[in-house]
C-alpha cells in the first residue's frame, strides 16, 4: 500500500494530539533559533530539532493508521529522521564543548548525509528484503488501539548501533567537557551531559521495555523535551557566563592568598595561594585552630564594623589584608553569613618604601616630585634644614620654595619652566639662588626628568636639588688661586729683571759716591741712593706678595717700624676708625723678618676694620714679656725666654667661640664671596710660627676682638752684615781669578768693572757653553761666580758641577734676581753650603761674600 492511501485512513487519538502539539512548539523553536545570534554547533542544534519534527510526525502517522502495510511503511518513513538526529546531536556536542569542527561545512554535510541517507534507503526499501522489520510483524489490539508488533530484522540492530554509537559518543563528548570546564560553566556541561542520556534512556526502555506514551515512541518526545530546556540555557547569560569565569580565574589563579570563612568562622574556600602560604588551612577546619592569629583578628569584627582593612605580619612577610562580609539572603539587611578575606603581599613594597625613606633622610639632595595632572607637589619634609632656611609654617611645601628664591632669579626660573614646558626634552637643568634666613645667596642647582603624555603634554618631572654653593665658592676660590699663582709668576720674573736694573743703579751710585763731588751733586746722588732702595724694598714686597720669598730672621727694630706702619694704615683706614699706637719703652728688637711682620700688622688692622663697619677704635700696642702665662688661647706649649708681643685690638662685632675656634683655619672667613680670602689669620699664625712665636686670639660677641703677635727677642750681637756699609774700593784680592758668568749684558760689564777694582782676575762670558770652554782650554780659576738661571742647556747649577768635574777645587758663588721659588726644582737647596748673593747687591755685600768664600 502506497503512503497517501496509509494517510486517508489516519484515526485521531491523544498521542496524535501529543505529536501534534509537541511538533508546533518544535516548529517554533527552529523559526525562532534560525532568527536569533549564533552560538557554537547551532547548526546542528537546528538540525536535530528538524529530525524530531519529522520523526514526530510520521510516528503520528504510524499510530493513526490502521492498516499493518501503512505502519510498515510510515515506520520505514521515520528512519532518515532517526539516523538524523543522533548524528546532529553527537555534532552540536562536539562544536559546543569542544573546539569547532575543522573540516569544511561540505565535507560534514556530505559526510552525515552519506550515512543518514544509507540507512534511510535501507530502512525504506525493507518491503523489497524485510531486513529491517520481518514478515512475523502483526496488529495487535493494545488498549483499544490497532498497534503494529514488529518483528526487527539485523538491519535494524546494525542501524540502531551504529546510531547509539553517536549518542555515546555525545555522551561522552558531555561527560569529558563537564570534567574539564570551569566552575561556572560546569552545570551547563553537567545539563548537556543529562540531555544526551535522557534520550538513550527513553529509547532502550522503548526497544527492551516495549515502554510507550500514550502507545507512542518516548525518544522523539524526550529529545523534544531537552530541546526545549537547553534552549533557555544556552542563549541566557548564565549559560555561558563570562564574568564568571573571569572571577573563578581570578580566585584560583590570584598569587593573593583568599580564605573564605562561614558565619560560624569555619573555612569553606581557599585558594591554591593560601594554600603555599599557609599550609595549615584547609575547608572544613576553623580560622581560629589554622591561621596565625593576626589573621583571626582582622576577621573577628566584620559583623559590627563592614569591611575592614589592615596589615598583618607573620612567616617573616607583611600583608594588607582586606576583609569583606558576604551579605545574607534578606535584602533588608540581614546578618553576613560570611566574610572573604584577600591578603596582599606588601613585603617587598614595605622594603621599597623603606629604602624610600632613608635614601631621602640620608642624601644631600632634596628631592621633588610635581604631577602636572592632579597639580600637586611632593619635597623632601626636611628641605629647610638641607638647603639651609629655618621655615616654622606647619606644611613646608613648593610654595614656601618658590618665596625663597631670589628675586633677580626669579624671571630666569619662569623662563626656563616655560622653555621645557614648549618643547620635547626629556630632562631639564637649571641653577639660580635662593635667598637664606641671614639674607645671603644660596646658589642651587636643580635636575629633573620629564615624563610626557603621548601627544607630548608633561605629565609628571621627578628630580632632585643641591646646595651648589660650597662647590661655587671653592671653584671660585681655585679661580682665583690659579689667578694668584700666575700673577706670582709674573711678579717674580719682573723682579729679576727689575733687580738686574738695580745693580747697575746702585753699583754706578756708589761709585759716584766714591768720586769727586759737590754739594749738590752729592745730593742728587743721595737722592738716587735711597730711591733705589725703595726699589729694592719694593721688589722684595712683590716677591713676598706672590708667595716666593723666603722669610729671612733679622733683629726687627720695633719702635721704628711700627709708627712707619701706622702712617701706612692711616691711608687705608677710614676717618670713622681712629688709630692709636704705643711702644713701651726699652722695648727690644725682634727675630723675625721685617717685610713679612710688616704684612701681618696690616693684615691685622685690615682685619680689625672689617670688624668695625661702622666705626671704632684700633689700638696698636707693643710690649716686652718674659712669660707667656695667661695667654690661655696659645694652642701650644711655649718655649721660655723673652718675647715681644704686639697687640691689635678692636671693639668691633666680636667672634662666636665656634668661629673663633677656627679663626687661624686657612681659607676659613666669616666675609661673603670675593670680601675675603680666609688667608690673612692663616698667613699671619704661620709667620709666627716660622719666626720660633706664637699667636693669641680673644674675642667677644659685640667686644671686639685682641690678637696678639708673639715674636722671639732677638739676642745676638750686631753681625757682621749689618754693619754700616762702607764704599772702599782698596785692592782686596791677593791673585784670585774669577769666572764670571752673567747673562745680562749691562750687568756682566758692571759687575765685571767692580771686580777688576777691587783687584781680582776676571773673565766674564755670558752662558755656561762659553764659561766650560774657557774651563776646557786649561785656564785655570779660583771661583765661579755665576747667575743660577742662565740661557741655553746649562743653568748655574749644572754648570757648577761640570766645572768642578773639570777643576775640583775651583769654589763656587752664586747670584740670582729670581726668588727664592727658583731653586728647589734646580736642586740647589740639596747642595749643602750654597752661597748666594741676592740681587740687587752693593759693593759691601760683594766684598762680604768674596771675603767669607776665600777665607774656607
Amino acid at each position: 500500500m502506497d503512503l497517501s492511501a496509509c494517510l486517508n485512513t489516519l484515526s485521531i487519538d491523544a498521542a496524535i494530539y501529543a505529536s501534534g502539539a509537541c511538533t508546533i512548539g518544535l516548529i517554533v523553536l527552529f523559526s525562532w533559533l534560525i532568527m536569533h545570534e549564533d552560538f557554537p554547533g547551532r547548526r546542528y542544534f537546528v538540525t536535530t530539532i528538524g529530525a524530531m519534527v519529522v520523526w514526530l510526525l510520521f510516528g503520528a502517522a504510524e499510530l493513526a493508521t490502521p492498516d499493518l502495510s501503512c505502519k510498515i511503511a510510515t515506520a520505514s518513513a521515520t528512519w532518515p529522521a532517526i539516523a538524523l538526529a543522533p548524528i546532529a546531536w553527537c555534532l552540536f556536542m562536539w562544536s559546543f564543548c569542544f573546539d569547532p569542527i575543522r573540516r569544511s561545512a561540505r565535507t560534514v554535510v556530505i559526510w552525515v548525509g552519506s550515512l543518514v541517507i544509507a540507512i534511510s534507503a535501507l530502512a525504506i526499501s525493507n518491503p523489497l528484503h524485510g531486513l529491517f522489520y520481518g514478515p512475523e510483524t502483526e496488529m495487535i489490539i493494545e488498549s483499544g488501539r490497532l498497534s503494529a508488533h514488529f518483528d526487527h530484522g539485523p538491519l535494524f540492530y546494525v542501524a540502531a548501533g551504529v546510531l547509539y554509537a553517536f549518542l555515546l559518543s555525545a555522551l561522552a563528548i558531555a561527560t569529558i567537557a563537564a570534567f574539564r570546564a570551569s566552575r561556572p560553566v560546569r552545570p551547563l556541561m553537567m545539563a548537556l551531559t543529562f540531555a544526551t542520556a535522557v534520550p538513550m534512556a527513553a529509547n532502550l526502555g522503548y526497544i527492551l521495555l516495549d515502554a510507550t506514551i500514550f502507545g507512542f515512541d518516548p525518544t522523539p518526545f524526550a529529545f523534544a523535551f531537552i530541546l526545549f530546556a537547553l534552549t533557555p540555557m544556552l542563549y541566557s547569560p548564565r549559560g555561558f557566563d563570562i564574568a564568571a569565569m573571569a572571577r573563578d580565574l581570578l580566585y584560583y589563579n590570584l598569587p593573593n592568598p583568599v580564605i573564605v570563612v562561614n558565619d560560624r568562622g569555619v573555612i569553606t574556600g581557599v585558594n591554591p595561594a593560601s594554600t603555599e602560604r599557609l599550609p595549615r588551612i584547609a575547608p572544613g577546619r576553623s580560622l581560629d585552630a589554622c591561621a596565625p592569629s593576626a589573621i583571626v583578628e582582622q576577621f573577628a569584627d566584620y559583623r559590627s564594623k563592614g569591611a575592614i582593612q589592615g596589615e598583618v605580619e607573620f612567616s617573616d612577610r607583611a600583608f594588607l589584608i582586606n576583609v569583606l562580609p558576604i551579605p545574607g539572603r534578606s535584602h533588608s539587611g540581614g546578618e553576613p553569613v560570611g566574610a572573604i578575606g584577600i591578603l596582599t603581599d606588601v613585603t617587598q613594597l614595605k622594603l621599597q618604601e623603606e629604602r624610600s625613606r632613608i635614601i631621602v633622610n640620608t642624601v644631600s639632595d632634596i628631592l621633588w616630585d610635581y604631577d602636572f595632572d592632579s597639580d600637586t607637589w611632593w619635597m623632601s619634609s626636611d628641605w629647610p634644614l638641607k638647603i639651609g632656611i629655618t621655615l616654622s609654617v606647619p606644611q613646608i611645601g613648593a610654595e614656601e620654595w618658590f618665596k625663597k628664591v631670589h628675586p633677580d632669579d626669579q624671571e630666569k626660573l619662569d623662563r626656563s619652566f616655560l622653555e621645557i614646558l614648549k618643547s620635547n626634552d626629556a630632562n631639564w637643568e637649571i641653577d639660580y639662588r635662593l635667598v637664606g634666613d641671614d639674607g645671603e645667596s644660596i646658589d642651587v642647582l636643580v635636575k629633573a626628568a620629564v615624563i610626557r603624555h603621548p601627544n607630548g603634554r608633561i605629565a609628571r618631572m621627578l628630580g632632585n636639588v643641591r646646595n651648589i654653593s660650597a662647590e661655587k665658592r671653592q671653584a671660585e676660590g681655585y679661580t682665583r688661586a690659579k689667578a694668584l699663582e700666575a700673577l706670582g709668576q709674573m711678579t717674580g720674573g719682573i723682579a729679576h729683571d727689575f733687580n738686574n736694573q738695580l745693580m747697575i743703579i746702585q753699583g754706578n751710585v756708589e761709585l759716584l759716591e766714591m768720586s769727586q763731588l759737590d754739594k749738590d751733586q752729592a745730593a742728587s746722588v743721595a737722592l738716587i741712593e735711597k730711591a733705589s732702595q725703595s726699589s729694592v724694598e719694593l721688589t722684595r714686597r712683590l716677591l713676598s706678595f706672590s708667595r716666593q720669598s723666603q722669610l729671612r730672621t733679622e733683629r726687627v727694630d720695633i719702635s721704628e717700624i711700627l709708627p712707619r706702619i701706622v702712617t701706612l694704615l692711616r691711608a687705608g683706614i677710614p676717618e670713622s676708625i681712629s688709630i692709636t699706637c704705643t711702644v713701651e719703652d726699652g722695648i727690644w728688637s725682634a727675630k723675625a723678618d721685617a717685610n713679612a711682620l710688616e704684612q701681618a700688622i696690616v693684615n691685622l688692622a685690615l682685619n680689625a676694620r672689617d670688624a668695625m663697619p661702622g666705626g671704632g677704635s684700633l689700638v696698636i700696642t707693643c710690649k716686652n714679656q718674659t712669660s707667656l702665662r695667661g695667654f690661655q688661647s696659645v694652642a701650644f706649649d711655649a718655649e721660655s725666654g723673652d718675647y715681644v708681643i704686639i697687640s691689635v685690638s678692636d671693639n668691633g662685632e666680636g667672634m662666636a667661640p665656634n668661629v673663633l675656634a677656627k679663626a687661624f683655619e686657612p681659607f676659613f672667613t666669616t666675609k661673603g664671596v670675593g670680601a675675603g680670602t680666609g688667608l690673612g689669620l692663616s698667613t699671619v699664625f704661620g709667620f709666627a710660627r716660622q719666626s720660633g712665636g706664637h699667636v693669641a686670639i680673644s674675642s667677644e660677641i659685640n667686644e671686639g676682638t685682641t690678637v696678639n703677635l708673639i715674636l722671639p727677642r732677638f739676642e745676638e750681637a750686631k753681625s757682621e752684615e749689618d754693619a754700616e756699609p762702607t764704599n772702599d774700593l782698596s785692592n782686596v784680592a791677593n791673585g784670585e781669578r774669577i769666572l764670571l758668568v752673567e747673562d745680562h749684558p749691562d750687568v756682566r760689564n758692571h759687575v765685571e768693572k767692580i771686580l777688576t777694582m777691587l783687584g781680582y782676575s776676571v773673565s766674564a762670558v755670558s752662558n755656561g757653553k762659553e764659561a766650560l770652554s774657557l774651563m776646557y782650554r786649561a785656564l785655570e780659576f779660583d771661583l765661579l761666580f755665576t747667575d743660577v738661571v742662565l740661557p741655553g742647556d746649562l743653568n748655574g747649577r749644572e754648570l757648577a758641577e761640570e766645572v768642578k768635574r773639570v777643576d775640583p777645587r775651583i769654589k763656587i758663588l752664586y747670584t740670582s734676581g729670581y726668588s727664592a721659588d727658583v731653586f728647589e726644582p734646580l736642586g740647589m737647596d740639596k747642595m749643602g753650603d750654597v752661597l748666594i748673593l741676592k740681587k740687587p747687591y752693593n759693593l759691601t755685600e760683594l766684598k762680604a761674600a768674596l771675603a767669607h768664600i776665600f777665607s774656607k
